[in-house]
């Protein structure tokens, strides 16, 4: 890559500097300024503030966005620094943080790190280096807009239209009339019956819109430097690609892709190909960490659930905790109920969770509607440290239960008030064109075409009243026999060190289906993933405890071995405080153990590989797992024999 990187550099460098790219670069920084869309006003102060000692009064606006003279030998000055001797390279990689590889602490992070010399060698090698035959100065823009006539219709429809419909499609299209700038956005749906009618199709259509993506990058980043904009990606149903943009050359964008669509197939080579399933991969590994919208498709079986999973971050004592609760399949009127429930519920949820009992940095309530089944969800991020995942789910409970009072107490006049600021907050108008495309392409692809939902809407809160609401809350959320009562509970929690507490591994065993099977999928995934790799290890490790010993002096300690049989390993010597007692191991090479803390487990190396914490009768082994195992004393040695079975060339688990 630095190589790459440094014969480009040399390119330029032999063409030097070209007016006509100065031209084109100044033509487009003026074409951006000139159409820019709005600016929130404080952002806007913001960064105007921020550069005025750059620039002189007459610029405050400019400065930022234009370029204005032409200098060559300014750039050739700047080409000049660009040369190996006055590189820094910053490499970072996994590995690195394997022990003895790095040698400082940054001071105030504590990242670890190396610096090193750049070897001589390698930067004659640098400083040798030609361009490269594939390289090329960029040819001019074809995506540079020239056409900037704004098309303002005589009468044009507020919602758009269908102004064509045959077999293999149908063209919705609205002229619009408020922003009045020579932009478009277009979105193209290429639907198919056997995009997702089984895995093997729904994967190839994520491969084939990764493939696009990539295949597209290098020519169409033109595009973007034109302010054109494009994705590609897999939908329900079909391939799903957007553009936006200027005008004038956005049909050219669009054919770009659907030309590099059609010829795809000859461009996909084998290697090409296992990095688009390699990634792939990991996107649906990923895509288990979090729940998709399709499975809340499914009704949530009735009563109360919990799913529950430690956070992968070994040192994060942050914690969240989401209760889900599920309404069911609502039309426009139900739904604007729950909304404005959830509106009245937002600022009581806020001050009870967090201003007065101070659960957690962040509470939130919010509506869910996924393919019409609506929901509303209360979310609270809270340290695992100060509160355990049942009390922030009482206190959700308890909260439920005040909102309920809380209603009866309400009076008119301030539910008129908080009514008023919903149907204001509706009713606030389209900020840029995207965003009104972005809610018309929504419903063409959830196939109803309510264009005007948002107005309907507006309309049911007119009219909705206040014993509407309390009688919506009472049948959906009552808190005696509702046998249509659906909720769930999800759970990450983070990580206590190790003295404070032990940390529940895995799910609970609530698990249900459809929803969160899942995480289920997930657990065993990782499970198994464990597995496989301790079946490629020799594992060592020996425990080696400090502490209270109540044993004999001199009485043998033993474990388990891989036949189930007894093995002795190490004994205790009279090593002795009025306190505690040191039980030493015969290892590969001397060590000192004087300064090793309590529950620590090394291997034959001497090396601290983990930790045996002891907490209320309960242990942990950390050199099988990943995550602690719980473990009561009196299942600790059949467990860990049955692991030995399960695990290849282990050698032994320290009971």
């Amino acid at each position: 890559v630095i190589e790459a990187a440094i014969s480009f550099i040399s390119l330029v460098k032999q063409t030097g500097p070209r007016e006509w790219v100065f031209n084109e670069l100044k033509l487009i920084d003026e074409i951006n300024f000139r159409f820019m869309e709005e600016i929130p006003p404080y952002e806007n102060v913001e960064s105007i503030v921020s550069y005025m000692h750059y620039y002189p009064p007459s610029d405050y606006l400019t400065g930022l966005h234009l370029i204005r003279e032409y200098n060559p030998e300014l750039i050739c000055e700047c080409l000049d620094y660009l040369k190996p001797e006055k590189m820094n390279i910053a490499i970072l990689h996994k590995d690195f943080a394997e022990p003895g590889f790095t040698d400082k602490k940054e001071k105030w992070v504590g990242v670890n790190y190396r610096i090193e010399d750049i070897p001589k060698s390698w930067l004659d090698h640098l400083n040798s280096l030609s361009p490269r035959p594939e390289f090329r100065v960029p040819e001019p823009n074809p995506f540079l807009a020239k056409n900037f006539e704004i098309f303002i219709p005589i009468s044009a429809e507020k919602y758009p239209e269908k102004i064509l419909e045959e077999p293999s499609g149908t063209l919705w299209f609205r002229q619009d009339y408020i922003f009045k700038l020579p932009k478009a956005s277009l979105g193209v749906y290429l639907i198919s019956p056997f995009a997702t009618n089984d895995a093997s199709n729904a994967a190839g259509l994520d491969l084939l819109a990764m493939a696009l993506q990539q295949d597209t990058m290098e020519e169409l980043y033109a595009a973007h430097l034109a302010n054109l904009e494009y994705s590609i990606s897999a939908g329900d149903r079909g391939l799903v690609v957007k553009t936006a943009g200027f005008n004038d050359k956005l049909d050219v964008l669009l054919g770009k892709i659907f030309e590099h669509l059609i010829t795809i197939e000859s461009r996909i080579t084998d290697g090409f190909f296992k990095v688009l399933v390699d990634q792939l991969k990991k996107k649906y590994k990923n895509s288990l960490l979090k729940p998709s919208s399709l499975y809340n498709v499914y009704e949530i079986m009735c009563g109360e659930k919990v799913c529950r999973s430690n956070s992968f971050n070994p040192t994060d004592p942050n914690s969240v905790s989401v209760n889900y609760y599920q309404c069911g399949i609502s039309g426009i009127r139900e739904a604007a109920i729950i909304e404005a429930l959830i509106w009245i519920m937002e600022e009581p949820a806020f001050n009870q969770l967090r201003t007065q009992e101070q659960l957690g940095y962040h509470v939130s309530s919010s509506m869910l509607d996924t393919h019409g089944v609506t929901g509303f969800t209360i979310s609270v991020y809270y340290q695992i440290f100060k509160f355990t995942p049942e009390h922030i789910n009482e206190r959700i409970e308890a909260f439920l239960h005040y909102f309920h009072n809380f209603l009866s107490t309400l009076t008119t006049s301030n539910y008129m008030e908080r009514m008023t600021s919903l149907i204001k907050n509706k009713e606030k108008p389209d900020v840029s064109l995207d965003e009104e495309f972005s809610r018309n392409w929504n419903e063409i692809l959830r196939g109803e075409f309510m264009f005007d939902r948002l107005e309907r809407t507006v309309e049911f809160l007119r009219n909705i009243t206040f014993d509407a609401i309390k009688d919506l809350y009472q049948k959906l959320f009552c808190f005696c026999d509702n046998e249509k009562f659906r909720k769930i509970s999800f759970e990450v929690l983070g990580r206590q060190s190790k003295d404070e507490s032990e940390l529940k591994k895995g799910l609970s065993l609530t698990l249900i289906p459809f929803t969160i099977f899942f995480v289920m999928i997930l657990e065993v995934r990782l499970l198994r993933e464990e597995i496989i790799d301790l079946k490629k290890k020799r594992i060592e490790g020996q425990f080696l405890i400090k502490g209270k010993d109540k044993r004999e002096e001199g009485k043998y300690k033993s474990i388990i071995s891989k036949k189930g049989k007894q093995k002795t390993v190490y004994r205790t010597e009279s090593e002795h405080s009025e306190d505690s007692s040191t039980k030493r191991v015969s290892f590969n090479k001397d060590i000192s153990v004087k300064h090793i803390p309590r529950g620590a487990v090394l291997d034959k190396q001497g090396q601290v590989i983990g930790y045996l914490p002891e907490n209320e009768g309960r242990k942990f082994v950390r050199n099988v797992y990943k995550e602690p195992l719980i473990l009561n004393e009196d299942d600790l040695a059949e467990e860990a024999a049955r692991i030995l079975k399960q695990v290849e060339n282990a050698d032994c688990i320290v009971t």
